[in-house]
């Protein structure tokens, strides 16, 4: 029972700086895409670090896209939140290592 979400990073590993996130959003029909809304949730896993919460774009079906500013190297959890009308929302969480 989806959705199932996948992450990728361009470039990859990321970088400091902007990095390009897609995410692709599997196993719901066309009908229920065209009612979910994305957010992308990122920070670094230590104390005083205050995640950043952003909308996603829609891109081709089931892709949503968005930039990030990572400010320095090291380990990023990446929380990515599918919400659509009925069901709870769906996370998935993902770590990245941005690099220098």
């Amino acid at each position: 029972d989806g959705p199932f979400i996948t992450l990728t990073t361009d470039p990859t590993p990321p970088r400091i700086g902007e990095n390009h996130i897609r995410v692709q959003v599997s196993g719901l029909s066309n009908k229920e895409l065209s009612t979910i809304t994305v957010k992308l949730t990122y920070t670094m896993p230590m104390p005083g670090m205050v995640p950043a919460t952003i909308p996603m774009k829609p891109g081709k079906t089931g892709s949503y896209e968005t930039m990030v500013s990572l400010g320095m190297a090291g380990q990023w959890d990446l929380i990515v939140s599918v919400d659509r009308p009925g069901p709870p929302t769906v996370k998935a969480s993902f770590s990245v290592m941005a690099g220098g």
